[in-house]
This record gives structure tokens, sequence and C-alpha cells, in this order.
């Protein structure tokens, strides 16, 4: 059976990734997930060799990143672009399939994703948030205070429930992407990276 190599950005996502694959009824014993801590890991010769070995050995590589948004130099077009180009102008023999968080379209991240799967009945907790963020805006007219970012957000919606002091002490990785009291992995908006991974996923 053919093998995957799939490079993400960080644990978060490769622990959302391990959840995901085995929810969608994909095996993970083929699967190899790799955080490269931020998309430009993908510029680092180690990743690069690593890539280049997979293939020789035929392993198929994949690539899951954030697309960001155009605030912080990024953004679907922008992002895919860039990504593509570095890759063909460094080793142009790759071959990768490539997608961008939230959904292989838009602007944002798997923040932006998460934020659309959560428990619609712990929506009043990111409504909360969104009254601190206003809170911390209406205090910027003086004090140049840092509005919270989508992780923040996101982070703050999952340690928000009773969790054992061993799941809350793992959350800087693991955001319990299998509880489904936390996270609907049914959501409809989940649909273009289901069908991504079942289409290169053994």
């Amino acid at each position: 059976m053919k093998s995957v190599q799939i490079f993400t950005e960080g644990n978060t996502d490769k622990r959302f990734l391990e959840a995901f694959i085995l929810h969608i009824g994909k095996s993970s014993n083929n699967v190899r997930i790799k955080s490269i801590n931020g998309w430009q890991g993908i510029k680092t010769e180690d990743v690069l060799v690593n890539l280049e070995s997979s293939q020789r050995k035929g392993i198929k590589n994949i690539l899951i990143l954030d697309a960001d948004t155009a605030k912080n130099g990024g953004g679907f077009q922008n992002r895919k672009e860039e990504i593509d180009s570095f890759i063909k102008s460094s080793k142009p023999e790759l071959e990768y399939d490539l997608f961008l968080f939230p959904n292989n379209k838009d602007d944002g991240d798997l923040e932006t994703l998460l934020e659309k799967i959560t428990n619609p009945k712990h929506q009043n907790l990111l409504e909360c948030f969104e009254e601190y963020e206003k809170c911390i805006e209406a205090k910027n007219k003086d004090l140049q205070y840092q509005t919270p970012n989508q992780k923040a957000k996101m982070y703050a919606y999952i340690s928000s429930f009773n969790l054992s002091s061993e799941k809350r002490d793992n959350l800087s990785t693991d955001w319990l992407f299998e509880n489904t009291e936390y996270w609907n992995l049914k959501e409809e908006y989940l649909c273009p990276l289901k069908n991504f991974l079942q289409n290169l996923l053994p």
C-alpha cells in the first residue's frame, strides 16, 4: 500500500489532521504527518531534502498549510503562488499536492476552519470572546493593547471547558478534536478537506 507524507504548520494542525483522517475512515498506518513550524518551513533545506527523498521512495508528498490573509502577507492566491513558485525554482522535479486552510479557496488558517466546526450549542463561548475583543479595541484609543488573534480565540474556546488536569496540561497541542462535545467533524464546511484527503490517502 502506498505511503503518504503530510507536512503541516504546527502540532495543533497535526493533531487535527490525525483526528480528521480517522474520522473519515482512513487508516493512519501509512500516513506520516510532520509539523514544520509555520508555512515557511518548506523553504528549509531539511524539508526540501525530505520531500525529495520521499518522492524517490514512492511516498506521496502532501502540503497542508495556512492560506493566511493579506494583512499578514498571505491570502489564498498569494500563498499558493508563493509556495508553487518557490518549489518550482528550488526543486522543479518535486511532485506534491497542496491544500490551504481553511477550505482551499478562501483566506484564513486552521483556526478559521475550527471556528466553523465548533459545537453549535457552545456558540455562546465565542460570543463572549467577541465581546472581549470589542472591549480591548475600545481601550486601544489610549493604551495601545494588542487585540487577540484567531488562535487565541480558539484556545480560549477549548480551554473554557471543564477538563481534567491531564487534558488541560496538553492543550498546547491537543485540542481534543475527537470529542464531539467540542467539535463537529461532520460539518459541511469540512467537505473540501474531506474530498482532498479521500482522493489522496491510501
